[in-house]
């Protein structure tokens, strides 16, 4: 039985052949979609929009290089949010995504979006959102950050380019937290302090 689908390098990729609706107990608990990507920015979400139907368990999602057009991207992540088949989500990785605007509100708002989506996948293990091409910034009243990450039986966080700088109250992680990994992100004295101190 295949457990594991990894779709690299696809532009304007058939999905109404994935057909989910009438794939009864499919066996796929791993998706990696990487550099998958459409010519017209309704087709994102609507590509992410089959998973609707998906009958299966998904355990692993890895999202690489897919354009999140400003517009969509709020759909996008309530469909991981409130789909049948994400309730079993153990892995989301959100790696090198592509800002339709590409200046640092829209990235902003796609990483609050990815962020506050968590608190809702209660068996969720490792979150990953790295190398965004803007850092996107914990802003100064970070408390929608902060009780993101408390709120949650996370063991594994992984985040790289983001800007902590204002960052100015204390991050209180889980007790489920075994592994916290902050890659070429931006700290001030406070922040970092702060950081530390949770």
């Amino acid at each position: 039985r295949i457990t594991t689908i990894i779709m690299k390098n696809y532009h304007n990729l058939n999905f109404a052949f994935f057909n989910f609706a009438n794939l009864k107990n499919p066996s796929v608990v791993s998706w990696t979609f990487s550099n998958c990507n459409f010519d017209e920015p309704s087709q994102q979400w609507q590509f992410f929009n089959q998973f609707q139907d998906y009958k299966g368990n998904i355990q692993k999602l890895t999202i690489d290089r897919f354009k999140f057009p400003i517009v969509y991207a709020e759909r996008i992540t309530e469909i991981i949010r409130n789909s049948y088949c994400f309730r079993t989500l153990e892995v989301l990785e959100i790696t090198r995504p592509e800002i339709s605007q590409s200046n640092s509100s829209e990235v902003d708002t796609v990483f609050n979006y990815f962020q506050s989506i968590v608190p809702s996948l209660k068996v969720l293990q490792k979150l990953s959102l790295t190398n965004f091409e803007i850092r996107p910034s914990i802003s100064q009243d970070n408390d929608k950050f902060t009780r993101t990450i408390e709120t949650t039986n996370l063991r594994h966080i992984q985040m790289s380019n983001i800007d902590f700088r204002k960052a100015i109250n204390s991050i209180q992680f889980p007790s489920s937290i075994n592994s916290i990994e902050f890659t070429h992100c931006s700290f001030n004295s406070t922040s970092l302090i702060n950081l530390l101190k949770g």
